[in-house]
């Protein structure tokens, strides 16, 4: 943590409150109960005025995205399906039917590549399918992650990348 943050949650009552947290990680302030998430953000605004720190919202859920490992090595028109699991909180309860796209990545130098997509199941775990194909004209490998663009109520979460030959 490099700076202090004002930290939303709700309390047993389900009133928002912030905390401000300094950057030793010592709560230093914590605000009265409100309503509404934006009265307290206002209350926030107004503390800020003598203490400068960033928004952190803790009532959306923290995601992790686990993309399984696909196999090195793919025949050109071969399907694949590519598994995982989606995490929706602190438990470990998948997120229910959450759409997670497939990309394909060249680096920061090309745009990302959309190459499929699907939800997650009761569980979180998804199965989406794709018939491998030559990606670039460059090489004949590719670079793929999966993503979840997030809720209202869980952040959005990007698994890592994996290489593939496609032969």
């Amino acid at each position: 943590m490099s700076e202090p943050t004002y930290e939303i949650y709700q309390d047993a009552q389900g009133k928002y409150k912030f905390r401000l947290r300094a950057i030793n990680n010592e709560i230093v302030a914590i605000g009265e109960g409100y309503k509404t998430k934006s009265s307290c953000i206002g209350g926030i605004n107004a503390v800020k005025e003598h203490h400068n720190a960033a928004i952190k919202d803790l009532t959306i859920g923290e995601t992790t995205l686990v993309l399984d490992i696909p196999p090195r090595k793919l025949k050109k028109g071969s399907s694949i399906a590519f598994s995982g699991r989606l995490y929706g909180n602190e438990r470990g309860q998948g997120a229910v039917k959450a759409k997670i796209s497939i990309y394909e990545s060249d680096g920061a130098l090309l745009k990302e590549t959309h190459i499929a997509s699907g939800n997650t199941n009761l569980n979180g775990d998804f199965n989406i399918k794709w018939i491998a194909k030559k990606m670039d004209w460059w090489d004949n490998s590719i670079e793929i992650y999966a993503n979840f663009e997030g809720t209202s109520s869980l952040k959005p979460s990007i698994s890592e990348k994996h290489s593939i030959s496609i032969c």
